[in-house]
């Protein structure tokens, strides 16, 4: 390979690993090294070269990005997007089905994980893929289920943040509050914790509770009523 300046380099040529590039004379100048940085500016952006750097070339195969839309690897470039996944960068936000999410995840209605006729599931899985949880929605009666486990078998809890159960509907239909346990055998039974006495009765309602093991009823005039000793 003779010296030639870089000017004189074809766009495109194909260069290796082992190929030796020789000192390049200028007039009036000594010897000046050719380096990898001037050679890979010629051949990005020498005239030989116009139009989006092909995947095949280690480019990205795309002209355009659009902001906030997650990028993502497709069969025919090296990266894709969709307006179906969005990251709200100002604000810390992902929204799926939705490019203006309010909440830190908001999923819209028509991005349900699955359809079948008019109902629409949103599915927890565990990291092994299988489904622990989920959420129902109909489009007929408007209601909106919850169930756990191949066969509903988990309970439905409902918990504070950062704090302990509150109540669970379990698995045979017992409603347990401020409690996990219940009677043996025991099925579409309410179970409740002993709770602490009101001391106050706000007008048009009444107040069920259990103190010391008995079930209590404080109505809005005030008066306790024991309904069933401990």
């Amino acid at each position: 390979m003779s010296n030639k300046s870089i000017s004189q380099l074809t766009a495109g040529a194909s260069v290796s690993s082992t190929d030796i590039f020789p000192d390049v004379q200028t007039a009036g100048v000594g010897p000046v090294k050719v380096t990898a940085a001037q050679i890979g500016n010629y051949v990005l952006s020498g005239s030989g070269l116009t139009g989006t750097l092909p995947v095949a070339n280690g480019g990205t195969g795309l002209t355009s990005l659009t902001a906030g839309q997650i990028l993502y690897p497709t069969s025919s470039s090296a990266f894709g997007s969709s307006s179906n996944l969005f990251w709200d960068a100002t604000n810390s936000r992902l929204g799926i089905g939705i490019t203006g999410p309010t909440n830190n995840l908001q999923v819209a209605n028509t991005a349900c994980v699955q359809t079948t006729g008019t109902l629409g599931y949103l599915n927890f899985a565990n990291s092994g893929g299988t489904t622990i949880q989920q959420i129902q929605y109909s489009d007929t009666d408007g209601s909106l289920t919850i169930g756990g486990g191949s066969s509903g078998s988990y309970p439905v809890i409902f918990r504070r943040a950062s704090s302990s159960e509150s109540m669970r509907i379990d698995s045979i239909g017992n409603l347990l509050v401020g409690t996990t346990s219940i009677g043996t055998s025991a099925a579409k039974v309410i179970g409740m914790a002993n709770a602490t006495a009101p001391t106050t009765s706000p007008a048009g309602m009444g107040q069920l509770y259990v103190e010391g093991g008995a079930l209590k009823y404080r109505g809005s005039s005030g008066t306790v009523t024991t309904i069933a000793v401990a």
